[in-house]
């Protein structure tokens, strides 16, 4: 398996979520569906996204191994 970009956000469910990932703010959405504790963490390519949550501590994001806060209504991460 190829390494992970370093810049890769990478979405941690703690517990089964909605989740709902934009290019920014009113996008298209890119992904909209929900994320399991059973499947592997999802990777995003290094980029800006618009992360939406219904539970914020049903997630965790990073980048680069750090936690990314997350405030309502969505967090932009570049």
């Amino acid at each position: 398996m190829a390494a992970a970009d370093a810049n890769s956000i990478v979405l941690e469910p703690r517990r089964k979520s909605w989740v709902v990932i934009r290019t920014g703010p009113g996008g298209q959405p890119l992904f909209e569906d929900y994320l399991y504790t059973t499947a592997k963490p999802m990777r995003l390519p290094a980029g800006r996204y618009f992360i939406e949550l219904k539970d914020a501590d049903a997630v965790e994001i990073s980048r680069n191994g750090k936690r990314i806060g997350y405030s309502a209504p969505g967090v932009i991460v570049d």
